[in-house]
């Protein structure tokens, strides 16, 4: 069998990621000509995502996932910030290894599997307008060799991302807007749980279908309670401007 790690073409650096081997097809980040092209089959089909190097900053590990609206105390990200964890194997294995963009960058075309796994706006993601990201999340074989790979690319490091992110993007220090803000952050807290109980709820359902009739009635109340989620969700979303193109005057 191929070794997936090994140099595909002269100048290329190909870091696989974790994947189902005998399921999947392979998925990978090669670094080539000052680019990031990303192939995620389950997400993107044959299309290839391709990100500029000078675009991209390296979390360093243990760092993963502390992006925060409030950056310190009377400082905020007028903007949520997207950065989808593109899962390639169970539900259950966290990212290791996060990218932040200096300006947001658009997804390819994203199939619904994937939408719903990265929790991307599906419908969105069909639309002229698109779904821009502020970074991405992925689970690969060898971070650590990863992180090396592409800091000698040319990608930034960072063990402050909120702070990174911060100095790329808008920040208010006006106490009525950051009020605001902390409300509507809130409102995206309720959601989240929402989602959970969701999930909760369909997961219970697909244990009690076959079992008694109340199994059919928990799952189909459980599916609409998912649409209705998803629905809300997407509507949260466009209304906070969580997947909005970049502005020319407040990112990058």
């Amino acid at each position: 069998m191929r070794d997936e790690r090994q140099v595909p073409s002269s100048g290329t650096i190909r870091i696989p990621l974790r994947r189902y081997r005998l399921a999947s097809r392979p998925a990978y980040v090669d670094v080539d000509g000052g680019h990031l092209t990303v192939r995620l089959p389950s997400y993107f089909g044959a299309e290839l995502w391709r990100i500029p190097v000078a675009e991209v900053c390296i979390v360093d590990r243990g760092y993963e996932g502390q992006v925060q609206r409030e950056v310190t105390t009377g400082k905020w990200l007028t903007r949520p910030v997207a950065i989808p964890f593109l899962r390639t194997t169970s539900p259950l294995s966290g990212t290791n290894l996060e990218l932040h963009f200096r300006s947001k960058q658009r997804l390819p075309q994203i199939s619904f599997r994937g939408a719903l796994n990265a929790t991307v706006p599906y419908v969105l993601a069909k639309t002229a307008a698109g779904t821009w990201v502020d970074g991405v999340a992925l689970r690969v074989l060898d971070p650590d060799s990863a992180s090396r790979a592409l800091a000698g690319a040319g990608c930034d490091t960072t063990r402050a991302p909120s702070w990174w992110i911060a100095d790329h993007r808008e920040v208010t220090t006006d106490p009525v807007a950051i009020t605001n803000l902390a409300k509507a952050d809130r409102s995206a807290s309720s959601m989240r749980r929402a989602f959970f109980a969701v999930a909760v709820l369909l997961f219970l359902a697909s244990r009690l279908v076959g079992k008694s009739s109340a199994g059919f009635a928990l799952l189909g109340l459980a599916l609409l309670a998912a649409l209705l989620a998803i629905w809300a969700g997407a509507r949260g979303a466009r209304r906070l401007g969580l997947w909005d193109p970049p502005s020319p005057q407040r990112d990058g």
